[in-house]
Formats: structure tokens, sequence, C-alpha cells
């Protein structure tokens, strides 16, 4: 009984109390040596049944831990759908490959919130901003707001010093969207 670390005796008040509560016998004290009934094999194949179980259980979470496997829920404008996130998902895809992604089209603010709050999304893509203290953030890109007007109009006059050449816009796309 050593490689069990327990006795003997021990080992046998263990084997009869579980006899005891399952209203039958496992081992054909009988036989020399003891043998297994026919209770007693069903009973260890349950037995490691359930550590079969157990053990994929383990490794699902570990996987899930690991992100092996999982599935991820996202929300995101119409905008962030068509442009942005087929970008995310194929890098993302490519390090994580069983990661599988639920996307909904959505441009309603509130009801992303609302999702978010409510567990139903893991993740929401969307220009505006959350309250710190019910979201985490994290900024993906920067956008910048260009307004083009005509030439002759006199707002050029009053935001001159913005103005942008055309060569200057060229740089500043190539800036922000090819990183």
């Amino acid at each position: 009984m050593n490689e069990l670390y327990i006795s003997q005796p021990a080992l046998s008040a263990i084997i009869l109390k579980l006899e005891d509560s399952l209203g039958t016998q496992i081992f054909d004290r009988s036989t020399k040596p003891i043998s297994l009934t026919e209770a007693g094999e069903y009973y260890i194949s349950c037995i490691e049944q359930i550590m079969n179980i157990e053990k994929g259980m383990n490794q699902y979470f570990e996987d899930i831990q690991g992100l092996k496997k999982g599935s991820i829920r996202i929300d995101a404008s119409s905008y962030f759908c068509g442009s942005i996130l087929p970008l995310l998902l194929k890098d993302f895809n490519k390090e994580y490959p069983q990661i599988r992604f639920t996307i909904e089209e959505n441009n309603s603010t509130p009801e992303l919130k609302e999702k978010l709050i409510s567990k139903e999304l893991d993740f929401a893509l969307t220009s505006n901003t959350y309250p710190d203290h019910l979201y985490d953030e994290i900024s993906l890109y920067k956008e910048a707001i260009i307004l083009c007007v005509p030439k002759d109009n006199p707002v050029n006059d009053i935001l001159m010093e913005y103005c942008y050449s055309y060569d200057e816009m060229i740089a500043l796309g190539k800036r922000i969207f090819l990183r």
C-alpha cells in the first residue's frame, strides 16, 4: 500500500465504506487474489469516464485561458464592419486560428452600450467613448477629419493655417491608413 501512501487497514475501511454506500460489493474477496465483481468493474469504468470528462473539461478551460479555443461576440457599426474589422480579424486569426467570431452590424450607440453591460457582447467597435467606470476602452486608430471646400470659399481665409496641399494630403493619408 506504500504506492497509495495509505495503510492497508485504512484502505480496507475506505473500500468497505464505499461498498456500504453503493449497497453492493465491488471486490470478490472469495478469490485469491481478490478480484472485481461485475459491479466493481462497472464502478471502475464509471470512475475512468469521470476522470476523462474532468481531464477534457480542464483542457477546455486551459485552451480558453490560453486563447487556443473559444468564441468572441462583436458588434460594430457598418463602417467598422466593412473597413477596419476585416483587417483586425485577419491578423488575429493568424495568431489564434481556433477562436470563432460572431459579428453583428449595429449602428446604435445606446444598444451597443446595453449589450456590453448585459454581457451579450465581448467587444464593440465604435467611434464613441463610454464612461471609464463601466467599460475598458482601447484606441485602435486615430482618424483625421478633413474639411474640403471650393478654393474660392471665404472659410479658406479664416482657416489658412490649417490648409494642406494636395501632396500633403496624400502623405497624411498614407501615414494614417498604411500603418
